[in-house]
């Protein structure tokens, strides 16, 4: 299954790296989209995530859609 992750750089939950090594465990093609400066629930974002998780939604299942 596809999977995009989209993280907050400053999550106390996970670091970048830790995120990485838990997408090498997906089986599927995995992206992660990183936030700079957002938490764990991305409310300090500059700019709204939303429109760049689906760009790598898009890109991901590429020619499957």
């Amino acid at each position: 299954m596809p999977t995009v992750f989209v993280h907050g750089a400053r999550d106390p939950f996970g670091t970048l790296d830790e995120i990485r090594a838990a997408a090498a465990l997906v089986t599927g093609p995995t992206t992660l989209l990183e936030v700079p400066a957002a938490g764990h629930d991305l409310s300090r974002a500059k700019t709204d995530p939303s429109d760049a998780a689906v760009t790598a939604i898009l890109d991901l299942l590429g020619d499957s859609l």
